[in-house]
């Protein structure tokens, strides 16, 4: 009889500031859609990514950013891979 092995559940991984700073967030399309900035913690407690991303049109360059919640990542490595496809668009 063959041993379980247990599989973390995304609940039980933690992943430190230092480890996701600075890293590309790439949604399932395959396109970059912002580097993570930092972690931020809303008034729930719950941590978050703070995402910004440069947006060039006609030749001005506006900065945005934006929250990325765990429930959104689908993996951390060289880059932050999110579910499905980021739409950022400059107001």
């Amino acid at each position: 009889m063959r041993a379980r092995r247990q599989v973390a559940t995304r609940r039980d991984i933690m992943i430190k500031r230092e480890e996701v700073v600075g890293k590309e967030v790439i949604d399932s399309s395959g396109r970059r859609v912002g580097v993570v900035e930092d972690v931020v913690i809303d008034q729930e407690g719950k941590a978050s990514l703070l995402v910004r991303v440069k947006i060039a049109r006609g030749g001005s360059e506006k900065i945005l950013e934006y929250t990325l919640p765990p429930s959104n990542i689908l993996a951390v490595g060289d880059v932050v891979l999110v579910k499905g496809v980021v739409e950022v668009r400059r107001k």
